[in-house]
């Protein structure tokens, strides 16, 4: 079985901090081990300096880098980027070989219309929702949607696709990097996300001031003037972004994880990395917290606030499991598309 796998392709998948990256990257190196025994050819794209494992193709694709006169003249930053993004994926396509199955863990569009052009059966991994912009035409190009919630295929179970299942990722844990040169008060509570309003670091803040505790903020800034709204509160303090196994450190060191973000999310990476350390999450009744609660191992306190402790038979326990009801899901696929 020969498998085309795309990935995000902005940034090496191991620098990642996001959720997307991280979580195709856990899934390669599972399927790296399976691939041998079940006679697997997979190729991936991903970006020219990701470090992949050795028995998997990899297919390097770097955007071009944003124009200067573009940042200095346009109109928005993000679509240069898109359009890098999405240019550098056609480009690839032009000299695309034959593979049996196509399969998309990207936010891109190139791969659904490549698979529609070249009549090759698709999968896509759907880690956005329907109020994305290509969300509907991903659907409509699908052999099988993998929402990686329940709450995700509740919210967003699509008829266009010809199969919706739930496939969960497995979330792995970095060695931890200790945060020395950083003050931390010893006791405090934690948002981490971009810092936009979006991802609700304001309703951390006040959360966290209700229950006189401390807020340390991890990510990078995006919205200046908001960032600016919650540095002037005196008991939040913005970190920056800072290096994926440094964010699970002061996540372990937290009295409280608290995620509150503004639109829906379809999982929720860092509450099961929080549960897994053993941080307790408070937070929406959405992602993964709707699952832990769904499975009974969270307390709905209110109609849309959960509280959680611990995380186990709800989610996969290691990444081959992940890797093989992929496979299994690959040869229904296959069948059905004969």
């Amino acid at each position: 079985m020969r498998i085309l796998i795309s990935t995000n392709i902005h940034i090496p998948l191991h620098q990642a901090v996001s959720g997307m990256e991280l979580s195709s990257l856990t899934f390669l190196e599972g399927l790296s081990e399976i691939s041998d025994d079940l006679k697997l050819q997979v190729t991936v794209m991903s970006h020219s300096d990701s470090k992949l494992p050795p028995n998997i193709n990899h297919w390097k694709l770097t955007p071009k880098p944003l124009n200067q006169r573009y940042e200095k003249y346009g109109e928005h930053i993000n679509k240069w980027h898109n359009f890098a993004i999405e240019v550098a994926f056609q480009k690839a396509f032009l000299t695309q070989k034959k593979f049996d199955l196509m399969h998309d863990q990207s936010s891109a569009f190139s791969p659904s219309l490549q698979a529609m052009r070249t009549k090759t059966p698709f999968v896509k991994t759907s880690r956005l929702f329907s109020f994305h912009p290509t969300y509907n035409l991903v659907s409509e190009a699908a052999d099988c949607l993998v929402h990686i919630s329940d709450y995700a295929f509740q919210e967003d179970y699509n008829p266009d696709a010809r199969m919706n299942i739930v496939i969960k990722d497995f979330i792995s844990l970095p060695q931890f990097e200790a945060v020395n040169e950083i003050f931390l008060p010893k006791v405090f509570s934690l948002s981490v996300g971009r810092v936009e309003e979006r991802k609700g670091h304001h309703v951390a803040a006040k959360i966290a001031q209700e229950r006189n505790l401390p807020l340390i903020i991890i990510g990078e800034i995006v919205d200046h003037s908001y960032a600016k709204e919650l540095q002037d509160l005196p008991y939040v303090t913005l970190l920056g972004p800072l290096p994926h196994s440094q964010i699970i450190d002061v996540i372990k060191k937290a009295q409280i994880f608290l995620w509150f973000p503004m639109v829906p999310e379809t999982n929720g990476r860092v509450v099961i990395e929080a549960l897994k350390i053993g941080t307790p999450v408070l937070g929406h009744n959405i992602g993964a917290l709707y699952d832990l609660w769904l499975s009974k191992e969270a307390t709905l306190l209110s109609d849309n606030l959960v509280y959680a402790e611990n995380v186990s038979s709800c989610w996969p326990s290691d990444k081959k499991e992940v890797a093989l009801a992929y496979f299994n899901m690959y040869q229904k696929v296959l069948k059905n598309h004969a």
